[in-house]
């Protein structure tokens, strides 16, 4: 489960990790087609939408180096993305790399943003 691996301590982020973790998964059990990776990417994107808005939405402003970040990863995942689509990559390195990238970033940027802002669940 997503939340034994890294939480970010704040539900409604945790549960946007939890979902694209799940949905990569999926696929990974093979309980989920390759049609459903094309739901990844805009997945993520939205968590990163949505991840801004909590902090907005508390008053505070998102911090411009964790925008920064979330500039380079919707490039990165564009990338994976590409790569997946043209056979460069597989669905399991697809869902590997994104996975990857995931957890890198709730580790090295989420867990400092929620300690910073208190939104501690």
């Amino acid at each position: 489960m997503w939340h034994s691996i890294v939480t970010a301590r704040n539900l409604e982020i945790d549960l946007d990790h939890a979902n694209i973790s799940q949905m990569l998964r999926q696929y990974n059990d093979g309980q989920a087609s390759a049609t459903s990776l094309h739901h990844v990417v805009p997945a993520f994107l939205a968590h990163i939408n949505h991840e801004e808005k909590i902090i907005e939405r508390m008053g505070s402003v998102f911090p411009d180096n964790h925008k920064r970040e979330h500039q380079r990863l919707s490039i990165l995942l564009r990338s994976y993305e590409v790569d997946w689509q043209q056979g460069k990559r597989n669905g399991c390195q697809f869902t590997a790399a994104v996975q990857k990238t995931l957890k890198l970033h709730v580790i090295d940027f989420d867990v400092k943003l929620i300690e910073r802002f208190n939104c501690v669940y």
